[in-house]
């Protein structure tokens, strides 16, 4: 997770930026980007995966993540209002 918090802070992630992560697995990375500040957004083909994510992210922190994670095709979402998008 330190070299993933690197990797965001060099991508520029921080305050008032909108972060998505295509494909976002298990929502480590959404979660880490939110705790830097970030309106940070999860995409990810897999619903127990989106499901997990939201219920980590809550345990995290219920009230002060900005977290969402969405259930489906990263190709057919509109990406226009990103910062930053992280494969």
């Amino acid at each position: 997770m330190d070299s993933i918090r690197k990797i965001l802070k060099i991508a520029g992630v921080k305050r008032k930026k909108n972060f998505y992560e295509l494909g976002s697995g298990d929502g480590r990375v959404v979660i880490a980007a939110a705790k830097l500040g970030a309106k940070a957004y999860g995409i990810e083909q897999s619903l127990l995966r989106v499901l997990y994510s939201k219920w980590k992210s809550r345990q995290i922190d219920p009230k002060g993540l900005f977290c969402q994670f969405y259930h489906g095709n990263i190709f057919k979402r509109s990406y226009r209002d990103a910062d930053i998008v992280y494969i």
